[in-house]
């Protein structure tokens, strides 16, 4: 550590001691970032104290569907499946608006259920088609002032974070691979699929799938006066009324902006554990304060924009 060769065997025994411990407080202090960070409480043997728990975080602001619904309940089999058709067709109309998107600002606010954690953060947003970008300045109490950025094909394709508190925040930029368990822990999906686009093509897909699915039966609601945080939309809700290994959610619920068409909340709910119980939230999203087509430059998304 800058000693000669010369000096006391003692000397370089300490400065070999000395960087032994810095580079094992550095490694700790990486771990500690995202630990505190960690999605939701800790493992629990499953009871009812738990699921109390589990609907407690669950978010609060419930949907609103203004006037009663219209739609109908098919069959795949019976060939009634017009509705799950007619939803379909409706969510591919809105591709087309959503392809004009560019870019866009928005207050992201995303509730994920992975395994037995529960995962529920809001940050300002910054995203960008081509390429594939976005920046996220975290909002929520336990990340609060975190940043990231993700530049498709940039910095090795890898995830730039910047905490903001305590050790963590002291140790500057960390870029992080996609799969890294840090960043698993806290997103269910990697954050290429992050996105409105992303959004509705996972519905349209799981759509589609569900209509070939032998003997699937689905109620297909429309609610032409639904809300998302007070903004008026058109929701669609397909629901199975059968439990059947080939569904992956037992509900599929999309918000579109009433004047625009653009999805700007998708929700799905996974099957009850048993007879009587609700069934869970797996995963909600909600793009809100949207501002589409504002001309985002390379600049947003770099580190020195933000000064880190």
């Amino acid at each position: 550590m800058g000693s000669s060769f010369g000096r006391a065997e003692s000397h370089r025994f300490r400065n070999r001691t000395v960087g032994f411990w810095l580079c094992t407080l550095l490694v700790a202090v990486l771990g500690l970032g995202w630990s505190c960070c960690e999605a939701g409480p800790k493992d629990k043997p499953r009871n009812a104290k738990r699921r109390a728990s589990e609907e407690a975080e669950t978010p609060a602001s419930g949907p609103d569907f203004g006037e009663t619904a219209t739609g109908s309940t098919s069959s795949t089999e019976s060939g009634g499946a017009t509705t799950l058709r007619d939803a379909i067709d409706f969510a591919i109309e809105s591709r087309e608006v959503v392809r004009e998107l560019k870019d866009y600002t928005a207050r992201f606010v995303k509730f994920e259920r992975i395994g037995n954690n529960l995962v529920h953060q809001e940050m300002d947003m910054k995203f960008r088609a081509k390429p594939f970008s976005v920046y996220f300045l975290y909002q929520s109490q336990k990340e609060q002032g975190r940043q990231a950025i993700f530049v498709e094909g940039r910095n090795n394709n890898n995830l730039l974070v910047k905490e903001a508190k305590g050790l963590a925040g002291a140790v500057g930029v960390v870029p992080l691979r996609l799969d890294d368990h840090r960043v698993k822990k806290e997103n269910l999906y990697p954050v290429t699929q992050v996105g409105i686009a992303n959004m509705l093509e996972e519905t349209i897909k799981e759509w589609e799938h569900d209509l070939k699915v032998p003997g699937d039966q689905v109620e297909v609601l429309f609610y032409p006066n639904a809300k998302v945080e007070g903004q008026p939309c058109q929701a669609i809700e397909v629901t199975h009324l059968k439990r059947m290994k080939e569904i992956r959610f037992w509900r599929n619920r999309i918000y579109f902006d009433r004047e625009t068409r653009i999805p700007i909340r998708g929700e799905r709910y996974g099957w009850a554990r048993s007879a009587g119980e609700k069934a869970p939230l797996m995963e909600d999203y909600k793009y809100l304060n949207l501002r589409t087509n504002v001309n985002l430059t390379d600049a947003d998304f770099t580190t020195r924009k933000y000064g880190f």
